[in-house]
């Protein structure tokens, strides 16, 4: 299991908000390159830049409550900016 954090700003202004509190999905998505699976969440933030992260398994791995579990406490660890840079 590995987790991918990616902020940025977006000049196309998307109107996907992020969820609060960020909560994983209960299933992996669709298989992605290299077959690999994850658990995403994207949207933007209140403070004005949009946020992907991604868990992601590898290829043919079974999403069990214990592996979701640990997947959300890291995503629950992470510390977001408040404020993105000029």
């Amino acid at each position: 299991m590995v987790i991918s954090a990616c902020a940025y700003r977006s000049w196309s202004l998307p109107t996907d908000q992020l969820p609060d509190p960020l909560t994983l999905p209960d299933e992996l998505g669709p298989p992605g390159e290299g077959g690999r699976q994850s658990l995403d969440i994207h949207g933007m933030t209140p403070h004005g830049y949009y946020l992907e992260i991604s868990v992601n398994f590898a290829p043919q791995a079974r999403l069990i409550p214990a592996m979701r579990s640990q997947a959300q406490a890291m995503v629950d660890r992470l510390q977001l900016p408040v404020a993105w840079p000029p």
